[in-house]
């Protein structure tokens, strides 16, 4: 399925690891676990203003090798991937990409000591749940 395939009318939904992600979902057409990151002005700047210093960008990532903890889902295919990944000594990079193209969207820092407790359940479907 491309993009192009997709149903406009359909709205991107979230799902979040500790929720649960859905089985009859997939992944782009050509998509690769392994991708070449491209970086928008939004995302450079967001690194370089982020409060905990400079990101340095990584130009590929395997997702086989990364914490994925969020998904967008437009019908029946992955449209967005929010994944987690050690930076430095005391902070880790999540980066927001589309899987079609490796565009990044956004990128922030956490604390490598910020697990996120507290999920906002709110935001996120619930795969379980048909509806």
């Amino acid at each position: 399925m491309l993009l192009e395939d997709i149903n406009p009318s359909n709205q991107e939904k979230l799902y979040h690891k500790d929720i649960g992600f859905p089985d009859d979902i997939n992944m782009p057409r050509g998509f690769n676990p392994i991708m070449r990151l491209s970086y928008g002005n939004h995302a450079r700047q967001a690194a370089f203003e982020e409060k905990y210093g400079v990101l340095n960008l990584p130009q590929v990532v395997d997702l086989r090798k990364v914490n994925v903890f969020e998904v967008g889902v437009t019908g029946k295919t992955v449209t967005k991937v929010v994944f987690r990944m050690p930076h430095d000594d005391l902070n880790d990079i999540v980066i927001v990409v589309t899987p079609h193209n490796g565009f990044v969207k956004t990128v922030w820092a956490n604390r490598k000591t910020d697990t996120h407790k507290t999920l906002d359940r709110s935001k996120y479907s619930d795969p379980k749940r048909r509806g």
